[in-house]
């Protein structure tokens, strides 16, 4: 489903990124829950993930910040105050019909 970062926020809080692909853009969470972040396009709309700079070593995930960006929004992950990884996405709503983000995985919710 087209994610949204509170989803991301929702699944994201409370726990510890213990390992990252950037070959498919995911990450296992330390309750063994696997989060992929899908590329995804319908029609005239598309939109792309990016994982940039997680750090595995950072504490328990306390909060997201959301920057709306003109062709999308990034994620920055937070550990206290201190940034332990972002998620930008990226891309064209087209008609607005089709998709507004990328789509979420969610494996083995654990």
């Amino acid at each position: 489903y087209d994610m949204r970062p509170k989803d991301l926020e929702n699944l994201l809080v409370g726990h510890k990124v213990v390992s990252v692909s950037t070959d498919d853009n995911s990450l296992v969470l330390d309750n063994g829950t696997t989060l992929i972040l899908e590329d995804t396009s319908d029609c005239c709309a598309w939109f792309d993930a990016t994982l940039e700079d997680i750090n595995l070593e950072g504490n328990i995930i306390t909060a997201l910040k959301v920057d709306n960006l003109p062709d999308g929004f990034a994620i920055t992950i937070l550990s206290e105050s201190e940034e332990i990884g972002r998620v930008s996405v990226e891309g064209s709503l087209g008609s607005g019909y089709y998709c507004s983000s990328v789509n979420l995985i969610v494996v083995g919710v654990g």
